[in-house]
């Protein structure tokens, strides 16, 4: 669930000796525009600076002319001069990766954002599995636990986020109230978030922060901020 949402740039960039040599080129500001995207790709695709479309599927110079709204031509410009000045590499596979990308980003956050996913992927595809393996052969034993078995499957694990966990119909209600980008933030929030040892329940606090941003937004609309 949790999403790389920030970049670090340093307040020195425009100080490199690279930078400063592509600024004097002809086309440097949208190089250096470029630049910026790129950096910005590489931190959504959270891959240690590898930038693609899909994990099998890299960027060719006319998929990022589109995405970035450039000419093409100065796209492919600005890929020969990253390349020559060693600010990226592409590999054989045609993958673009960013040189020195712990200098642009905070490797420590990213390296536990991905776990944070690795480790709820994991929980999923063990309740999944577990899910898959109950079997009921006795056709009076699924009469007399309809009941309970439809209660069960309220309390089925959808999310779990430290202690707490939510259902599948509670994160959908969420969804709906809020927004999935919202709830997502929220969740990645909640996932480092200390005090949440003294919360009881995963759906109920978040729903109560989220309504509780709604509210100051309103408040500041209200107020002309």
């Amino acid at each position: 669930m949790a999403e790389v949402k920030w970049i670090k740039i340093t307040t020195t960039m425009f100080d490199d000796e690279k930078i400063k040599l592509i600024e004097k080129m002809p086309e440097g500001t949208s190089i250096l525009l470029i630049w910026i995207k790129l950096l910005v790709l590489a931190g959504r695709c959270n891959a240690t600076g590898y930038i693609y479309l899909a994990e099998n599927i890299p960027y060719t110079d006319e998929m990022l002319s589109t995405i970035f709204g450039t000419p093409l031509t100065i796209v492919r410009l600005a890929l020969k001069t990253f390349e020559q000045l060693q600010m990226l590499e592409i590999t054989e596979q045609q993958y673009i990766k960013i040189v020195n990308w712990e200098k642009h980003q905070n490797i420590e956050g990213l390296d536990k954002i991905r776990e944070q996913n690795r480790l709820r992927n994991q929980r999923y595809r063990e309740n999944q599995k577990q899910l898959s393996n109950v079997t009921v052969t006795s056709h009076d034993a699924i009469d007399k636990n309809k009941n309970k078995s439809k209660k069960e499957k309220k309390k089925d694990i959808y999310i779990s986020c430290q202690h707490l966990s939510m259902t599948e119909e509670e994160y959908k209600k969420l969804v709906e109230a809020y927004g999935e980008d919202r709830v997502k933030d929220k969740l990645e929030y909640a996932e480092n978030y200390a005090k949440l040892k003294n919360y009881k329940s995963l759906y109920k606090t978040l729903n109560n922060w989220l309504k509780s941003d709604e509210k100051k937004e309103s408040e500041n609309i209200t107020r002309g901020w």
